[in-house]
């Protein structure tokens, strides 16, 4: 998931705002790549599934709004 996860951030720089292309990067490194580490991509989605609950509860309405499109890019 991290090699990924780094793949997509370096593909979008350039394609996004400034300020888009860093929203994306935070939600990477300080939510996604802690919860997710090097778990391989084919055995995501319970593990999606539970950071999306626990982000849910645990961060304002706005934060997981924009983790979670974020997520929504990098699984496309």
């Amino acid at each position: 998931m991290r090699e990924r996860a780094e793949e997509f951030r370096a593909s979008r720089k350039g394609q996004l705002s400034v300020r888009a292309w860093e929203s994306d990067e935070s939600a990477l490194r300080v939510h996604m790549s802690l919860a997710f580490g090097n778990w391989p991509i084919s055995s995501a989605t319970p593990l999606v599934e539970r950071f999306l609950v626990d982000l849910a509860v645990s961060r304002s309405v706005r934060t997981a709004a924009r983790v979670r499109t974020t997520l929504r890019a990098l699984f496309r």
